[in-house]
């Protein structure tokens, strides 16, 4: 995981190997990239990108455009994935921002440590989409 953050730009990259205990072959590199820009304090536009296998699609890699609100703490984000390419999926994010540690200065920016609790709370977030997404599919289908 990094964050590389330039002036009003931040560039944001997760990576994850998932295991399958059952099936060997579904293993899979998991991936969340994410370039924004904030022309307001309180207003981040942007690309973004995931790789996954949770869910079945025609993509490998799923792109899209994400639109996120910050209020003091709390920040609500919308990602909408593979419009215009098949049925689009949305991934809905509420986030609070904490600090576990002291901050550390990357590429003239700061960004705060990051803590357990900041990792096992977007892992919450990513598993809840993911059993939505799921349902959805399995419904449409």
């Amino acid at each position: 995981m990094f964050t590389l953050i330039y002036k009003k730009l931040q560039l944001y990259s997760s990576g994850k190997y998932v295991f399958d205990i059952q099936k060997r072959n579904d293993n899979f590199f998991y991936t969340w990239s994410q370039l924004t820009c904030s022309p307001l304090k309180w207003l981040q536009v942007g690309l973004v990108s995931q790789r996954t296998r949770v869910y079945h699609t025609s993509l490998d890699v799923q792109r899209g455009a994400l639109v996120g609100f910050t209020h003091e703490k709390l920040t609500f984000t919308t990602n909408v994935f593979n419009f215009g390419w098949t049925t689009p999926t949305e991934v809905l994010a509420l986030g609070l921002s904490f600090e576990c540690g002291s901050s550390t200065t990357i590429a003239k920016g700061t960004h705060p440590g990051v803590g357990p609790l900041t990792a096992l709370a977007f892992a919450l977030i990513v598993a809840a989409q993911k059993v939505i997404d799921s349902a959805d599919n399995v419904r449409d289908a």
